[in-house]
């Protein structure tokens, strides 16, 4: 197979770096800007080629030479190749892209907002039959260490097995109603095998202080897809009343018990379709939190959000900065974009996750 050379000039959304071969963008995993690499074509697409590092030529400052063998073929390892700084630089480019691209929107300030902890951070993991899987695969790959997580993993187990390790470590496949127990702020929450809970703690406890900074105090707070009632709890103590809308039933009945267990009065949850609920809804708002799936909101919502419930404040969460700007291009004929906050969630990987601040246009 014929070997070519190129410059690496930019990044594609999952932090492949490019270069071009016949006019056409060529994406090589392990490459990173700036630098000279030698590679081959490993396939050919309509608009793009998928190539295949063979050799660096030139080495950028800002490659991470690390030693954990066959990482780039497991899952979560798409940037352990760049040194913190490089991540970094991607990540808030990639972010900026998307709001100038989509939302047309220049954003200038923003915040940068990481942990401390670069690896290890994940208390969650999915074993099969005491393996990983390869990358976009179901081939069983064998590594020593699994960077990303201190939990340790029985390899006897057959099956799909998830762990979970925050108070307790539990572990069990997904049908298993297993719990265990988180404290966060001044609150207790019980968290199932398979409920949404961020994965790393120590910059979740950053992106909900945060939220809490810009919560309007003593108002109404509507926190849509409250999930097991993380954030509606946390935000109470900001707020005259916090209601928490989750469509999933499991969630639901988690929250219900972290309202219990954390004796709060001022919290009430629903279990309805968020666009449903909303439509049905009178009070005066003073702050909608959102933090959807990675889909982001639906046009629906966003029409009765910000043509019928209209909040003085909208502060919203995203794992996926492209359908969060393309939610906020919809609400911006009401809304400005007050700030954004970019956190280093899932260090070595490409995801991201951002917070914007919107207020009601005057």
């Amino acid at each position: 197979m014929e070997q070519l050379i190129g410059i690496i000039t930019y990044y594609n959304q999952h932090g492949e770096g490019v270069t071009f071969y016949n006019q056409k963008p060529v994406y090589i995993y392990g490459a990173i800007k700036g630098e000279e690499v030698l590679y081959e074509i490993q396939k050919t697409c309509s608009t793009y080629y998928i190539g295949k590092l063979i050799k660096i030529l030139k080495s950028s400052v800002n490659r991470n030479h690390h030693n954990i063998k066959d990482a780039h073929l497991i899952g979560g390892y798409d940037l352990i190749h760049m040194n913190n700084d490089e991540q970094r630089k991607f990540k808030e480019e990639k972010v900026l892209h998307d709001f100038k691209k989509i939302a047309q929107i220049n954003i200038k300030k923003f915040d940068w907002i990481e942990g401390q902890q670069k690896i290890k951070y994940r208390n969650k993991i999915t074993v099969h039959d005491g393996h990983f899987y390869k990358k976009n695969s179901k081939d069983i790959i064998n590594i020593e260490d699994f960077l990303l997580s201190s939990i340790e993993w029985n390899k006897t187990l057959k099956g799909d097995i998830i762990y979970r390790k925050l108070d307790t470590l539990i572990y069990g496949n997904k049908h298993e109603n297993k719990y265990t127990f988180d404290s966060m702020f001044q609150y207790k929450f019980r968290v199932g095998l398979n409920s949404f809970y961020q994965i790393n703690k120590e910059v979740a406890i950053l992106a909900y202080q945060y939220i809490m900074n810009n919560l309007l105090q003593n108002e109404i707070t509507l926190d849509l897809y409250s999930g097991i009632g993380t954030i509606t709890i946390i935000a109470s103590s900001k707020s005259k009343k916090v209601i928490g809308v989750e469509i999933n039933t499991d969630s639901y009945n988690d929250s219900l018990y972290n309202k219990k267990i954390n004796n709060i009065k001022n919290v009430e949850f629903y279990n309805k379709d968020v666009s449903s609920f909303i439509k049905n809804y009178n009070e005066d708002i003073g702050t909608i939190i959102l933090d959807p799936p990675r889909t982001g909101v639906d046009k629906q919502t966003l029409d009765l959000i910000k043509n019928k419930i209209k909040p003085k404040r909208i502060i919203y969460m995203s794992c996926n900065p492209a359908t969060q700007a393309a939610n906020f291009n919809i609400l911006k004929t009401h809304y400005n974009l007050s700030k954004l906050a970019i956190f280093d969630m899932f260090p070595q990987t490409y995801h991201i996750e951002s917070i914007i601040v919107l207020d009601m246009n005057n």
